[in-house]
């Protein structure tokens, strides 16, 4: 059977129609992979890291992502009351003291993938009893506190608020310097004095009586 002219037409009109619209499907396609593959390639992920050494005290927003981490809000709350950042919560520093770094206005900071933003830090050498005083005064502050980040990549991709409480920082008693933690272990150390020098005593008399 013939065809005729217009059916000839018709059907070369609806195959273009139908490469066109697999062209639209497949470009649309492609440019979702690509954003896809853009949002992935620019990701950051935050990291709330802390630092509880002897000498060093700190808490630090990390990267660890592979794109530019942008901070959209930062709350560091004690209960239902928040703050902006770390050091409003701290106590007043002593005089002679300084803090290593802190970080007062965070939002809209952009943070480099594999680099980190430090909230605070203080540093305190163990001979320094002034010093070790006030990093377990800091110490014990920061245990109460909850850190609570919103923040994006450079599509403006709001990422996952990351969460971490600040509790760690109350672990480290035994490392508190102060007297009123020394002197218990000096009461200790003369009880266990005391005892060895009456189990001597007690040994020197039932000798003699044999």
């Amino acid at each position: 059977m013939n065809l005729s002219s217009i059916d000839l037409n018709f059907i070369v009109a609806f195959s273009a129609i139908i490469i066109s619209i697999a062209a639209l499907l497949l470009t649309a396609m492609t440019l979702k992979i690509q954003r896809e593959h853009n949002f992935s390639s620019t990701r950051p992920i935050c990291f709330v890291d802390v630092f509880d050494y002897s000498n060093h005290t700190a808490v630090e927003l990390y990267n660890g992502g592979i794109g530019p981490m942008i901070l959209n809000d930062i709350k560091v709350s004690m209960g239902v009351e928040y703050k902006r950042n770390i050091i409003e919560w701290m106590p007043q520093i002593d005089e002679g003291l300084r803090w290593k770094n802190f970080n007062t206005d965070m939002n809209l900071t952009v943070v480099p993938a594999g680099t980190s933003l430090t909230m605070i830090a203080f540093a305190a050498e163990e001979e320094n009893n002034a010093a070790v005083n006030f990093r377990n005064q800091i110490r014990k502050k920061m245990s109460a506190l909850t850190v609570e980040v919103t923040y994006s990549n450079i599509y403006d991709k709001q990422l996952p608020v990351v969460t971490r409480s600040l509790d760690i920082f109350g672990r480290r008693t035994s490392w508190d310097n102060s007297e009123e933690q020394r002197e218990p272990m000096a009461t200790e150390v003369t009880e266990e004095k005391n005892n060895d020098e009456n189990a001597s005593s007690e040994f020197s008399s039932a000798k003699d009586q044999e």
